[in-house]
């Protein structure tokens, strides 16, 4: 979802990444999107979706993010959350260190297991499922994995040469401030 500067077509700013930034973690917590917008759906019409601000909230979810959102979807730029210091001083945020989270100090609520997947294996089992003739395509699945692999090996070796070359990037090093 865009913001509404962009559909406006009269030029924007990187307010509309902080637009972006709230549709993401809005999808991310509700597994979908902040506004009803389908194909069919005019310019006029998202619009009128943005300026009324019709969005959906549980009814178990604190007021302090549902005032969050309502900051990141202001369809006034300059009245939206437009920075870092605009997020951190927010209630949401209150009681959470800007410093303790660069420095990466504030604990995560998920850990992926290095010991299992994580990811859920039915997609490529639904591919399989999907193939007409699942034996008759194993042979020419063999040999793009062979393929592959040949020019992982050769990758393989262009990293090595540019990784001689280049040092990695430590964040750690360098202050925001």
């Amino acid at each position: 979802h865009s913001a509404p500067e962009i559909f406006q077509s009269s030029g924007y700013d990187y307010a509309v990444d902080w637009w972006s930034l709230g549709v993401t973690m809005y999808e991310v917590l509700r597994h979908k999107r902040p506004f009803h917008i389908e194909q069919n759906t005019t310019d006029e019409e998202i619009a009128v979706l943005h300026r009324d601000g019709s969005i959906s909230f549980p009814v178990d979810w604190d007021q302090a993010v549902m005032n969050l959102f309502f900051k990141f979807f202001k369809v006034d730029p300059q009245r939206r959350i437009q920075s870092f210091d605009d997020l951190a001083s927010d209630e949401f945020c209150g009681s959470m260190s800007r410093d303790d989270v660069i420095e990466m100090k504030v604990a995560t609520e998920f850990q992926p297991s290095r010991k299992e997947l994580n990811y859920d294996p039915t997609f490529e089992l639904e591919e399989m499922i999907m193939e007409s003739n699942p034996l008759h395509k194993k042979k020419h699945r063999l040999e793009k994995l062979k393929s592959r692999r040949r020019n992982e090996k050769e990758w393989e070796k262009e990293w090595e040469h540019l990784g001689a070359k280049f040092q990695p990037f430590n964040r750690r090093r360098y202050s925001l401030v």
